[in-house]
C-alpha cells in the first residue's frame, strides 16, 4: 500500500478533522479544502483570506500554506486564524520565500519577508500566539538553483551572499493546552 493510500484510509477512518489549502492558486491539493481569492484557479471556496479563515473553530487538523502568507495584509492576523480553525496537535505547513531570496526582493505584491527566525517561540510570543509550536525549518530551492545545494558553509556564507536561499519551509503544531498555560 502506497503512502498516499494510507493517508486517505487514516483519515477515513480516525475522522481527524478538515484539511485546508490557503491560497492554493493553481496547485489544489488532492483531500483538503483548496480555498483562493481569484475565481478563475477555480477553488473549493473563493475567499479573502485578509478576513479570516471560514472554518469553525477547532475543525482543522492539517494546514498547507505555500506562498501566501507574505501577500498578506496582517499575517499575524492569519496565524492567529490558523491556530483558531485547527484543532489541537493540528500539523502546518508554511513556505515562504527566504527575506533574501529574488522572488522576495522582486515581486512587488510582497508585503512581508520571512527568515529562518520567524517562526521561533520569541517572535510568536511577540505577535500573540502562544500556542504553536515550530517543529522544524528547511530550506527549499528552485528547480533552476538545485546547484546551491552543494554550496558549502550556507549558515555562514548567507550573512555575505544575498540571494543563497531561495525559500523556507516551516513546520509546526498547535498545542492549544499550552497556549493556555501561558496566557
Amino acid at each position: 500500500m502506497e503512502m498516499k493510500d494510507f493517508e486517505g484510509l487514516r483519515r477515513i477512518y480516525f475522522n481527524d478533522g478538515i484539511w485546508i489549502n490557503l491560497g492554493c492558486g493553481n496547485k489544489k491539493r488532492k483531500d483538503y479544502k483548496n480555498i483562493d481569492i481569484r475565481k478563475e484557479c477555480n477553488p473549493d471556496i473563493i475567499y479573502d483570506l485578509n478576513k479570516g479563515i471560514p472554518f469553525k473553530d477547532n475543525s482543522v487538523s492539517r494546514v498547507y500554506a505555500k506562498m501566501i502568507l507574505e501577500h498578506m495584509n496582517r499575517p499575524e492576523e492569519l496565524l492567529k486564524e490558523i491556530v483558531r480553525v485547527c484543532k489541537d496537535n493540528a500539523q502546518i505547513a508554511i513556505i515562504v520565500p527566504h527575506a533574501n531570496s529574488y522572488a522576495s526582493n522582486s515581486d512587488l505584491t510582497h508585503k512581508s519577508k520571512y527568515t529562518e527566525n520567524s517562526f521561533n517561540k520569541e517572535v510568536l510570543e511577540t505577535i500573540g500566539i502562544r500556542n504553536l509550536k515550530l517543529i522544524r525549518t528547511e530550506f527549499l530551492y528552485n528547480k533552476r538553483n538545485k546547484w546551491k545545494i552543494i554550496i558549502p558553509y550556507k549558515g555562514l556564507l548567507r550573512l555575505f551572499l544575498n540571494g543563497i536561499y531561495d525559500d523556507i519551509k516551516f513546520y509546526l503544531e498547535v498545542n492549544k493546552l499550552a497556549g493556555e498555560k501561558l496566557i
